[in-house]
């Protein structure tokens, strides 16, 4: 996957708007690819978390259906995952 950042995505919204109607727009990701165990991974060492992640395997075709979650050809985005982390401090419960 390719996580994105709310503020990366706005920026191309209006762009998009700007530019009219246009029919299909490209897919829109961040920077990096992760999977989703480097995802959790990240989010717990920005949130100081010592849980376990289990690797949960997935079945062939959810793995072909999930493979255009990265948009190879899409727009990215420049924050990375472990940027929008440091930006958004855990929230106290």
């Amino acid at each position: 996957m390719r996580p994105g950042d709310e503020g990366d995505f706005a920026t191309y919204v209006v762009e998009c708007v700007a530019d009219g109607p246009g029919g299909d727009r490209q897919p829109f990701g961040g920077p990096d690819t992760l999977s989703f165990g480097e995802v959790a991974e990240q989010y717990q060492a920005a949130r100081r978390l010592t849980r376990r992640i289990l690797p949960v395997p997935l079945p062939r075709a959810g793995a072909r259906a999930a493979g255009d979650l990265t948009c190879p050809q899409g727009r990215r985005g420049t924050t990375t995952w472990a940027e929008w982390l440091t930006r958004h401090p855990a929230r106290s419960a």
